[in-house]
């Protein structure tokens, strides 16, 4: 092969592979490639069986030609079977391009795109409890003290009563199961 043939037939690098396109190309070129072999390994395979089954070897008898015919055969069989695992393959490195450099980072942005809208409606909803809770302890996070009225007494005055257990048990906040 001279320089000049070398220079127009293209050499793929993984430079090629960077963009959707480049990758469906390849595979498409690959996928065509094989293909043909594969066709071209079973017409080979039948070829031979038939010729080898129309001349046995010396002393077969019809069932050893079979045999014998089908053993020349295997190799292009195989071979045929692979270039056919090459042309699923090629669809495969399409598809794994696809999911890996165009729909992983889609995903990945679109989630951190609700962790971040996530993270601003719990900010503001922390900032408008503090603007209207004004007391002890912070609501909704089950910190601070129960307090619970008691009915009054003869008087009519009622009572509270403090219970000194927080509203989250501490063995409730780690999944140790201790607690209430």
């Amino acid at each position: 092969m001279t320089d000049e043939q070398q220079q127009e037939t293209p050499r793929w690098t993984s430079d090629h592979l960077q963009t959707e396109q480049g990758v469906a190309l390849y595979a498409d070129q690959i996928r065509a490639i094989f293909r043909d072999y594969a066709r071209d390994f079973r017409a080979l395979a039948d070829e031979v069986r038939r010729d080898a089954q129309a001349a046995p070897v010396e002393g077969d008898n019809a069932v050893t030609s079979w045999l014998h015919a089908r053993q020349l055969a295997r190799g292009l069989r195989q071979m045929a079977r692979h270039s056919e695992l090459i042309v699923k393959a090629g669809k495969q490195l399409e598809t794994d391009h696809r999911r890996v450099r165009v729909q992983l980072p889609a995903a990945r942005r679109q989630k951190a795109a609700a962790r971040a809208a996530k993270k601003r409606a719990a900010l503001a909803a922390r900032q408008q409890g503090a603007l209207g809770a004004g007391g002890g302890g912070v609501e909704g996070t089950g910190v601070g003290r129960a307090v619970e009225h008691v009915a009054g007494t003869d008087t009519g005055q009622g009572q509270e009563r403090v219970d000194q257990q927080p509203a989250t048990p501490f063995g409730a906040l780690f999944g140790t199961g201790g607690g209430r």
